[in-house]
């Protein structure tokens, strides 16, 4: 390292490590762009993880930049059992705060790795649903720090309930959360939920995509015990009034119109937005006899149809496989059940054909970026958005529709129409995917996929958009008492 680096980042995420995982990419890519000081401040379980995370985004030869970031275990009090508890840990992050502004030094408290101190952080990502650690930062250091949230869904997801409704969402809706806490003495999260979820049938226009109905952003039951997602959307507002701009995990070339207004929306209040995309690292590549028949992934649930070579990834608790499927895929021959799957090495493998996946940000980003089209299985979040955008836009991939449940039985906006529902149904439509899959249908969708690939790869070249905007982005890191345009 020729010189040392005088710029400190701070970066802290929740529990989630479809939140983390992406976080790290980014860190590993600012580093290589400019040699700036970043502390990764994580709980203990994850600390290792985000290690080897950012490893595995270092190019070769740029190995000793690693040592410019400083990924720094948070103190405790218990083990957490729960999701919700585990954000309870974000008292840890406000002592740690307070250290950094001290320019004390630091203990990793998995390590017990002394760290020196170094210049007080003067930019700060947080997750966007750090509204604790938001206010601790405002709190202790005012506006002499910029701050940014960090937002690793898909860009879309945000205009329905954050955005102002001259963008579509639904304004502020905290006001009434705690108007009826105060009239009906509920707990502010029930309230929160039912006020955010609760479906009234009505009609979102997002920009970039056809009008859904509000319970289209929720087509499957989801098995969580106690109202969280509300409070956190609470959070995220809260948030937003704090922040100096925002970071999106997306391209602009897969949602260039949703970020376009997202871009409308902060400039009203001087707030930047910034894309940063996603591009796979390096990928460990396969043995190169394995058999060249085309892989149909199956990620988060089983199904067994036609004569298709697949690997089905369950490393979820909730995916419980039955003994008896277990059997029936032994006896088939051809299907590879595994709790754990290299999954972005497996997308970048030639022999991939498709890949069933929730749609969550992080798998499409993953998919478009190996061009490996998508049969979407939404289940909540940003998910649905996703599936909707690939197909309807893109024509890049399918949409299952008969496996939903609860609110994902109504019909849907754009066409008028609701799933059976029944187990026949779910087989018919299974078998007629699988089938256009492999067939014309799936042919034209691969060659549109390959498509957005290339257009989001070449984002990355050297004034593509989504190079030139994460440098944009790290000049800010580096001068953040002004905002860079």
């Amino acid at each position: 390292m020729a010189t040392k680096p005088t710029e400190h980042i701070l970066l802290f995420s929740v529990d989630a490590w479809g939140h983390i995982g992406p976080l790290c990419g980014l860190a590993a890519r600012i580093i290589q762009i400019q040699q700036i000081h970043v502390t990764f401040l994580a709980t203990p379980v994850y600390v290792d993880k985000i290690k080897k995370e950012i490893s595995r985004h270092i190019t070769k030869g740029n190995e000793d930049l690693q040592s410019l970031v400083r990924v720094i275990g948070l103190e405790l009090s218990h083990e957490f059992t729960n999701m919700a508890e585990v954000w309870k840990g974000f008292k840890a992050f406000g002592d740690a705060y307070e250290q950094l502004v001290k320019e004390q030094p630091l203990v990793c408290s998995v390590t017990q790795t002394r760290f020196d101190a170094l210049p007080a952080p003067r930019s700060i990502i947080l997750d966007m649903f750090c509204a604790d650690p938001i206010k601790n930062v405002r709190d202790r250091s005012g506006n002499s720090v910029k701050l940014y949230l960090w937002h690793p869904a898909c860009a879309s997801f945000l205009l329905p309930l954050a955005a102002p409704k001259a963008f579509g969402g639904r304004g502020d809706w905290r006001p009434q959360v705690h108007a009826e806490v105060l009239r009906s003495g509920k707990d502010i999260k029930v309230v929160a939920e039912e006020i955010l979820f609760k479906p009234r049938g009505e009609i979102f226009r997002i920009a970039g995509l056809p009008p859904i109905y509000d319970y289209e952003l929720q087509p499957q039951d989801m098995p969580v015990e106690e109202p969280l997602i509300g409070s956190l959307w609470m959070s995220l507002l809260d948030g937003l009034d704090l922040c100096d701009g925002i970071i999106l995990n997306t391209s602009e070339e897969f949602e260039r119109t949703p970020i376009s207004s997202i871009r409308k929306w902060f400039k009203q209040d001087e707030k930047t937005v910034y894309t940063v995309g996603f591009r796979n690292s390096t990928v460990h590549e396969f043995d190169p006899e394995i058999s060249r028949q085309r892989v149909f992934i199956i990620h988060l649930l089983w199904i067994l149809l036609l004569n298709i070579p697949f690997i089905m990834s369950h490393g979820s608790p909730w995916a419980v496989v039955p003994d008896e499927v277990k059997a029936k895929v032994e006896k088939y021959g051809q299907g590879i059940l595994s709790p754990w799957s290299p999954q972005q090495a497996i997308l970048a493998h030639p022999v991939t054909g498709w890949f069933v996946s929730h749609g969550g940000q992080n798998s499409t980003l993953e998919a478009i970026t190996s061009g490996v089209p998508m049969i979407l299985w939404p289940y909540h979040a940003d998910q649905p958005l996703n599936a909707i955008h690939l197909t309807e836009n893109f024509d890049a991939g399918y949409e299952l529709i008969e496996v939903r449940t609860s609110h994902g039985l109504k019909p849907r906006c754009r066409t008028g129409t609701a799933p059976i529902g029944t187990i026949e149904a779910v087989r018919t439509e299974a078998t007629q995917v699988l089938t256009d899959a492999f067939g014309a249908g799936g042919a034209r969708k691969r060659a549109n996929m390959k498509t957005l690939h290339r257009r989001v790869i070449a984002g990355w070249d050297d004034n593509g958009v989504s190079k030139v905007d994460l440098d944009k982005f790290v000049r800010a890191l580096v001068a953040p008492s002004s905002v860079v345009e």
